[in-house]
């Protein structure tokens, strides 16, 4: 299970970087009793991070980080830059981000771009906040959501978690519980008999190889197609759907061969589930 960071608790500035640190620090501790309790394995980051301002003086967030010392950056580090970031793991879905915008009056945040939350409310899954103000603090976040047409806006909200102790954040407590209880079902094919179709192209014999070697994952039900060439890709899955359908894209080929795989999963958390631990089995 997945986390959206939450790049804008970064505001207000706390004009000392040793503070900072210390709340990237609780934000880290958090993560790991969550990872325990609930088994959360990712915290997803945005993929314009590195860029984004941490003081008054103009400060990146790569500037302050290549400041730490060494013990300080590899407590952060094994946390916050792993992949997929957020455009690899929206997809198709990366443009909707530029929908969503925060605005506070305290702290003071002008109409602000907000990607952790935006990628949160599209993957369905909490932010986790820094505690740099209790705005952060809250159950849920609000924001605003404009339509395509950019003539409506409508508030939309997050969970949202800043802290291990859940005590009074029962909707991140409930919605990680119901979380933990999906039980995937696997197939009920022996691997020889899932059937594998591919389009008769260039480079059939390295996805029937591939094919071969991940139908004997027991969630996989079958190989169904071909994808088109993405050479242009680093995404292991490419896209998942409510029907189980993932597709996958071997992206180390440098003709970004990918193959459709049916799984068993019956909607998209399950499906969501499934591509985690094939990616994990599977890519390189």
């Amino acid at each position: 299970m997945n986390l959206s960071f939450n790049e804008l608790s970064l505001k207000p500035y706390l004009g000392n970087d040793h503070v900072l640190f210390q709340k990237f620090e609780h934000l880290i501790s958090t993560f790991i009793q969550l990872k325990s309790e609930f088994g959360y394995d990712h915290i997803i980051t945005p993929s314009e991070l590195s860029s984004q301002l941490v003081n008054s003086e103009g400060k990146t967030f790569i500037q302050w980080f290549g400041e730490l010392s060494t013990p300080e950056k590899n407590r952060i580090q094994p946390i916050l830059f792993r992949r997929p970031f957020s455009d690899e793991a929206l997809e198709e879905n990366m443009n909707e981000t530029m929908k969503y915008s925060f605005e506070c009056e305290d702290p003071k945040i002008h109409l602000d771009y907000c990607k952790g939350l935006s990628t949160a409310i599209l993957l369905d899954i909490p932010a986790i906040s820094l505690t740099t103000h209790e705005i952060w603090t809250q159950e849920k976040i609000s924001f605003t959501e404009t339509n395509e047409e950019m003539t409506e806006e409508t508030e939309v909200s997050v969970i949202n978690i800043c802290d291990s102790n859940l005590e009074g954040n029962k909707s991140f407590h409930d919605y990680s519980i119901d979380r933990m209880n999906i039980i995937l079902e696997t197939s009920n094919k022996d691997s020889n008999e899932k059937t594998i179709s591919l389009r008769d192209d260039h480079g059939k014999d390295i996805l029937l190889a591939f094919s071969k070697k991940i139908r004997k994952n027991p969630y996989v039900d079958s190989i169904v197609n071909s994808l088109p060439f993405n050479p242009n890709t680093s995404r292991f899955i490419f896209n998942q759907s409510h029907s189980g359908i993932i597709e996958i894209v071997l992206h180390w080929e440098d003709a970004g061969y990918g193959i459709v795989v049916q799984t068993t999963g019956k909607n998209i958390h399950e499906t969501k589930m499934i591509a985690e631990i094939l990616r994990n089995e599977y890519d390189k």
